[in-house]
């Protein structure tokens, strides 16, 4: 269900009814569950200087986002699950989306790095939009939540996950 919802949002798929409108000055970042970069032996510069070409600058952005001297030589494959998301995260921040669609962000992360990621959300000032099922997460970085249960949308506050 919340794939099907993500892909419809994404315009990688047809609602069965009715429609979905995005307004037209909203701008998507995805965060996928998976992440796969296509140049896999790309170094982490390298990669980073694609959208930010400028390497001072690139370096400046990749300290903020965790990657020291040593980490921007290291080849993308060679990441870890937390240093993936930030690395994602990082190119989207640089793309000014003000809609920003987690896929369980924190699956298979260790309590550092899902603390990395938590602080760099803490900076973003769009819309968040997380599927996961890790409540730590939702209480820490969401003041709302909508609930999608027995295929009925349910507006439910924080409390609902003391329950």
């Amino acid at each position: 269900m919340e794939t099907t919802l993500l892909r419809i949002i994404l315009d990688e798929l047809l609602p069965d009814e009715g429609k979905l409108s995005l307004g037209a000055s909203i701008k998507i970042g995805y965060l996928p569950q998976n992440i796969t970069f296509e140049q896999s032996n790309q170094r982490v510069l390298a990669f980073v200087k694609e959208f930010l070409p400028q390497e001072q600058k690139a370096r400046q952005r990749l300290a903020h986002f965790g990657f020291y001297s040593e980490d921007v030589e290291r080849r993308l494959k060679e990441l870890s699950g937390g240093e993936r998301v930030r690395l994602y995260l990082l190119q989207l921040f640089q793309r000014q989306i003000n809609l920003l669609i987690l896929d369980e962000p924190t699956n298979h992360l260790d309590i550092y790095a899902r603390e990395e990621i938590e602080e760099l959300l803490s900076e973003y000032t769009g819309t968040l939009l997380a599927v996961t099922h890790d409540r730590y997460f939702l209480q820490k970085n969401f003041n709302g939540l909508l609930v999608i249960e027995e295929q009925e949308i349910k507006k439910e506050t924080m409390d609902f996950l003391h329950n």
